[in-house]
């Protein structure tokens, strides 16, 4: 199995006066480091015991770190 994570962490706007500035790039990794972390913070305990749900097609699905 696989995935794909897309759409979960926030795109920071581009400010053309900015652009290319270092504490401009260091602020928008700060921003996706903080986000990511955020991310992992909400599934670590499914991470350790999975995660039962019902997808679309009305199906019994399971996500788990194995």
């Amino acid at each position: 199995g696989g995935g794909c994570v897309v759409g979960w962490l926030p795109i920071v706007a581009e400010d053309y006066k900015h652009t290319r500035k270092e504490s401009f790039v260091d602020f928008k990794i700060a921003v996706w480091h903080k986000s990511f972390y955020q991310l992992l913070k909400s599934i670590e305990l499914h991470s350790k015991n999975g995660y039962w749900f019902e997808c679309g097609v009305k199906i019994q699905s399971s996500l788990s770190c194995r």
